[in-house]
């Protein structure tokens, strides 16, 4: 039905004798289910597209707003996909579908990808196909990984006090260190370790001024306390289904997010990456990087859809989960930007472009906003959470400074102990760094922004002693570089191996952090 030109903006579809349904530069459309696919070389298929609340005699004649969607990768163009059907009833559409009309060739840079347009405009004729189920694919596979690697998990615990000796807990001011303990117990309380204890007590007992606990962001104490309520007043329990529940629903967000970007295949890979990465643990335990990872998923997803309401709430909640929350906002903000100057509306249209963005902006940092707020008011220190980080000893540091400093103690340390955890370290950086120089050259220029931002930033707060300290729990919220080494694994055609490593480090990980080892 298509005469292909590989490497050309378009493709010239043969004229049919039915009338012209969809002018585009790629496209394939049937009753059931309309996908489009952006043609470069390498081109990729953009499938779970739909056609979707429609009205009977509803008819769109011109579609002159393209769904604003991003489609470079690198430095190459994509082509695009403008669905301009001159139907005048529920009657003629079925006869053409699947039918091409002449052909349209968009060429601006930043050129829009069909399936935005279609499920934000669509027809009748699939009324009563609802999304064919892509959510439902995507709930289904996340639920068996997530519970294959939460049992894992799980029994893991059972002989980690076993296998090496507990190192000294750490100890938390009005809560208490719960004891490695023997049993079938342990696998509730095994994740109780280091940070996860300031959480919990902040839940319970809220802030004190002078013990640093300002540092750690109210987001995630906050949806503990909430949920609290209907587990009887349990905070370590409120605390597990915070951070599983907000894990799940993270992974499906992903799937759907990367199937969007990428394919089935590469979604598939980038979920079991991430549950199975080293230090994926932290997602089920009580820390805050599984809610974190569910708001950077529903942000950056919906900026790049153009939900901004979404968008915005979501970056401005997780600006009140962690302080890697601005970075979030900077790239929901700067997406926004892009998609209003790409668009060249004047007149009103650029003022309402303007106010968008703005309000976008707003949003998006109300979260970090309402807490300095907060501590302004009770203790007349604003900037408390920022300075409180000086009290865990981090102190400010150029990156390249950080990095040379933790490239150096990773090799001149391989051998003597604790030079282990310096040479761990270095290996998820390492691993970290190779995958965000793909994300910045090959993915939309947001994905780099937020990508390259949030290894930056830590870098720029060096613990003396460790400098890529905590490194393995940054990382871990900064989804888009799971896509670089699904994309690896790809390419490459070494799944197994990978998985196989992959898993091995996410229990030898889990072992250390279960008996107090400075796994944080």
């Amino acid at each position: 039905m298509l005469i292909e030109y590989v490497g050309r903006l378009g493709v010239q579809p043969k004229r049919s004798g039915a009338p012209p349904s969809c002018v585009s530069a790629w496209a394939k459309a049937t009753a059931r289910h309309s996908a489009a696919h952006a043609l470069d070389r390498g081109a990729r298929q953009l499938d779970g597209t739909a056609l979707r609340r429609g009205r009977r005699r509803f008819a769109v004649r011109r579609v002159d707003a393209m769904a604003r969607r991003c489609a470079r990768r690198g430095s190459k163009a994509r082509t695009a996909s403008v669905c301009r059907p001159p139907i005048r009833g529920w009657r003629r559409f079925p006869r053409s579908v699947g039918r091409l009309g002449p052909l349209t060739v968009a060429t601006e840079r930043d050129l829009t990808m069909a399936h935005g347009l279609m499920r934000r405009y669509s027809l009748g004729a699939a009324r009563r196909e609802r999304v064919p189920g892509v959510w439902r694919d995507a709930v289904s596979y996340v639920v068996r990984v997530f519970i294959a690697v939460r049992v894992g998990l799980f029994l893991l615990a059972i002989p980690a006090a076993a296998v090496i000796p507990p190192n000294q807990p750490a100890d938390v001011p009005d809560w208490a260190t719960p004891p490695v303990t023997h049993g079938l117990g342990i696998m509730f309380t095994a994740w109780e370790r280091w940070d996860a204890l300031w959480y919990l007590r902040i839940a319970a007992h809220g802030y004190a001024v002078e013990d640093h606990s300002a540092a750690f962001f109210p987001g995630y104490p906050a949806a503990i306390r909430a949920v609290a309520f209907l587990t009887g007043g349990h905070i370590l329990l409120a605390a597990y289904v915070v951070s599983n529940l907000a894990y799940l629903a993270a992974l499906a967000v992903i799937y759907r997010w990367t199937q969007d970007e990428f394919d089935v295949d590469l979604a598939k890979r980038t979920v079991v990456l991430l549950a199975i990465f080293p230090s994926a643990f932290f997602f089920f335990a009580p820390y805050s990087e599984s809610l974190f990872l569910l708001a950077v998923a529903v942000a950056l997803y919906a900026a790049r859809r153009s939900r901004w309401l979404v968008a915005s709430v979501a970056a401005g909640f997780g600006t009140a989960v962690r302080s890697m929350g601005v970075v979030l906002a900077l790239a929901v903000v700067f997406e926004c930007l892009r998609q209003c100057v790409s668009a060249r509306p004047a007149g009103r249209d650029a003022i309402r472009g303007i106010m968008r963005c703005l309000g976008v902006a707003a949003v998006s940092v109300s979260g970090v906003i309402a807490y300095l707020a907060w501590w302004w008011q009770r203790a007349g220190q604003p900037l408390l959470p920022f300075r409180s980080e000086g009290g865990w000893d981090r102190n400010a540091q150029w990156p390249w400074i950080t990095l040379w400093d933790g490239v150096r103690d990773g090799i001149q340390w391989v051998g003597i102990y604790p030079g282990g955890y310096h040479f761990l370290d270095l290996l998820v950086v390492a691993v970290a760094v190779a995958s965000a120089v793909w994300v910045i050259r090959r993915t939309a220029l947001t994905y780099g922004i937020y990508t390259g931002a949030s290894l930056i930033a830590p870098l720029c707060m060096e613990f003396p002693g460790r400098p890529f300290m905590s490194m393995m729990r940054f990382v871990l919220v900064i989804a888009p570089i799971f896509w670089g080494i699904a994309e690896f694994s790809r390419r490459i055609r070494s799944w197994t191996p990978i998985v196989a490593v992959s898993a091995t480090g996410l229990g030898m990980f889990s072992l250390l952090f279960i008996n107090w080892y400075w796994i944080y």
